[in-house]
This record gives structure tokens, sequence and C-alpha cells, in this order.
């Protein structure tokens, strides 16, 4: 299910605190978590006005959301077959665990390079060219 994919102890901490989460595909926390409660209204039979009410939002808003949830989930089931050991990492996560093998484990550009070979099997093979020149850049060296 979509909400595997997303982080739900943050939208949780984020929905009760009051602080907006931007996620992908235009959704807000709010509003992810307002289209799952009308997906799963509508599973159990539950009318969906219940959910609007809750939200404070009119029952088109709530059946918006869940098109909108159906339509990111339809893109995640178009993704092409990703092997069990793999994980996805977008191109600023590759670069925070660059940044990181680097600063804090003090790491070579060859382990670095490694690494990101274990990593993920699809977007993360990078030159050592390449993680010298973002260490470079990001560090400021001249």
């Amino acid at each position: 299910m979509l909400t595997s994919l997303y982080y739900p102890k943050e939208i949780l901490k984020s929905l009760l605190s009051g602080v907006p989460t931007s996620l992908p595909g235009g959704f807000n926390s709010r509003s992810l978590f307002m289209g799952i409660m009308g997906k799963w209204a509508d599973q159990v039979n539950l009318p969906v006005a219940v959910i609007s009410e809750a939200f404070g939002v009119t029952p088109q808003a709530v059946y918006g959301n869940i098109n909108r949830l159906a339509q990111l989930e339809a893109r995640i089931d178009a993704q092409p077959d990703i092997p069990a050991d793999c994980i996805i990492l977008t191109q600023k996560g590759i670069d925070k665990i660059i940044l990181a093998l680097a600063l804090d484990a003090h790491a070579s550009l060859e382990g670095i390079q490694r690494v990101l070979a274990t990593l993920d099997c699809k977007n993360t093979k990078r030159s050592i060219g390449h993680i010298s020149e973002f260490l470079s850049k990001s560090l400021k060296v001249p």
C-alpha cells in the first residue's frame, strides 16, 4: 500500500503538531492522510461525509484526495520492478550519503563509490571524479 512508501511516523507527528510536511505528488501530510482515511471509509461503507466533517472540508475535497491518491498509487505501480535487495534513493539522499561518508566516516572516494554501489542498484553508480567534484563544490574547496 502507498502508506508504506512514506514515513507514517513523520506524517502523524506533523498532523499532531500542525506543521505541514511536503510529500511527492503535490500532497501535504494532511491531504494524504485525508485521502487514506477517505479510501478506508469507502472500503468499510462509512459515509465519506464523516471524514469530511473530521477534517472540516467538503466531501468533494475528500473525494479529490482519494482520486489523487489513486493516481499516485498508479504511478508507483507503473514503476519497473525493483530487486528485493535494493532501495530507491533520491539525488538529494545520495548527496547526503556522500557527505556523511566523507565527513563523518572519513571514507575514501573509492569507499564512498563502493557503498553507493551497494545501496541502490539503479542510479547510484558514481565515478570517482563525480564524487570528488561534488565534495569540492559542497565543501567549497578551491
